[in-house]
C-alpha cells in the first residue's frame, strides 16, 4: 500500500514537471523565435 502511494505522489510530480517544463521550453523557444526576428530586422535595415 505505501509503495503505491509513493509511485502515485511520484507520477503527480513527474506530470507537474513535465508540464512546467514544457511551459519553459516554450516560452524559450518564442525568445529564440523573438531574437532571430530582431536579428533579421537589424539586417535588414542596415
Amino acid at each position: 500500500m505505501f509503495i503505491i502511494i509513493i509511485v502515485q505522489l511520484f507520477e503527480i510530480k513527474n506530470q507537474f514537471y513535465f508540464s512546467l517544463y514544457r511551459m519553459v521550453c516554450i516560452n524559450i523557444k518564442i525568445e529564440c523565435v523573438c531574437k532571430e526576428t530582431n536579428n533579421n530586422k537589424q539586417i535588414t535595415n542596415n
